[in-house]
């Protein structure tokens, strides 16, 4: 040790000091002597400060917030605000995303929202033609206030909207602890795993789905709407589709029974006018059914 650190440990030494035969006291002195006294205030600035824009990486973020977080006392609502302050705002309008399909609620903790969005940021970097895009759909219309996702009033999410039409029992709305199935799939996309699908409907058709976690909710094709005679809700306000393009969503379908690899669930599916897939299983789906890929 030299310099400062040294002049104050040489007459500690000299004299034989307690500090040295009980280590918490050695440690509460050292601090007491060379610690910020101005520690959480210094870091509730730096953490206001930090935002993803400024790092090379989500985890350098994500590193550094928690850092800071450790010397404030925020509530964990608080400190999960303060994150999302300082994503990039594609990935905080994707955790909205997540809210209004009941993935993410009020009683989220930090780290179930840093894995969202770092699962986000991650399927983002295997998609370098954004025009390619699988689509993510976010409601936030400007501001901070989060509303749901189909009536646009506070308080609730999508997915116990007293305005949405009724949801069956056994769909994802209900909120059931989802059972843990096994999926057999085909790696043959670009953008996720494909798994054989079928409706049950007057009109019964099978294709195949896209399951897709980097997608905010589930999608279905115009064609296969119309071809499954389905009746569609529309939309107080458009849901912007986050494809590379200007596109909105204006409609949702009613739940329809879906099986997926010979198991049902149902199910209700924002409508597209252009898809690349006829179905696209998003992160609202894999919430609720918790498969294992095989």
């Amino acid at each position: 040790m030299t310099g400062l650190a040294a002049d104050w440990l040489v007459p500690r030494l000299l004299e034989n000091s307690p500090i040295f035969y009980n280590l918490e006291l050695f440690l509460l002195t050292i601090k007491g002597s060379f610690d910020d006294p101005h520690r959480r205030r210094t870091s509730a600035r730096a953490i206001r400060a930090r935002k993803q824009t400024n790092c090379a990486t989500f985890t350098e973020y994500e590193t550094q917030f928690r850092l800071f977080a450790r010397d404030v006392d925020w509530s964990p609502c608080a400190l999960i605000d303060q994150f999302r302050e300082g994503l990039y705002a594609d990935v905080d309008d994707y955790l909205n995303v997540l809210e209004d399909c009941g993935a993410l609620h009020a009683n989220s903790s930090l780290d179930e929202v840093v894995t969202a969005a770092s699962r986000y940021v991650a399927r983002r970097k295997e998609r370098p033609n954004q025009g390619h895009w699988t689509p993510g759909v976010s409601s936030r219309q400007g501001g901070d206030v989060k509303r749901c996702g189909y009536c646009k009033l506070e308080g609730h999410y999508l997915s116990a909207c007293p305005k949405r039409p009724p949801i069956p029992p056994g769909s994802i709305a209900n909120n059931n602890l989802p059972t843990t199935q096994s999926f057999g799939v085909n790696k043959n996309s670009l953008y996720g795993f494909l798994v054989p699908c079928k409706f049950s409907s007057d009109t019964s058709i099978s294709t195949d789905a896209l399951i897709d976690s980097g997608a905010g909710a589930s999608f279905m094709s115009n064609h296969i709407f119309q071809t499954l005679r389905l009746q569609k809700v529309e939309l107080p306000d458009p849901i912007r589709i986050f494809d590379g393009t200007a596109r909105t969503c204006n409609f949702i379908s009613e739940p329809i029974e879906i099986q997926i690899c010979g198991i049902s669930c149902q199910h209700s599916f924002y409508i597209l006018d252009r898809s690349a897939y006829d179905i696209i299983l998003g992160f609202d789906w894999l919430q609720a059914q918790n498969p294992i890929i095989d």
